[in-house]
């Protein structure tokens, strides 16, 4: 988990305001029964100790897993 960029917001998953951190993860997702490996961004809350997305970072980390699923098939 590498953290990209800090900012106090008021979180969705405890409900308090606090500082939540932006984490590049690797992820794994299947897609047309393929597993795909990628690097996803998550919002981390450190009170619950759980990612959460919202519908912008949900549209990236979808074009990410994308991405590197046509990587994988032009591979093989």
């Amino acid at each position: 988990m590498n953290i990209i960029k800090k900012e106090k917001v008021l979180c969705p998953l405890c409900f308090e305001e606090h500082e939540v951190s932006d984490v590049i993860v690797r992820d794994n997702q299947i897609y047309k029964e393929v597993n795909v490996t990628f690097d996803a961004i998550y919002h981390y809350c450190s009170i619950m100790d759980d990612y959460f997305e919202d519908e912008d970072l949900l549209a990236q980390n979808d074009e990410a897993m994308k991405k590197a699923y046509f990587m994988l098939n032009q591979q093989n």
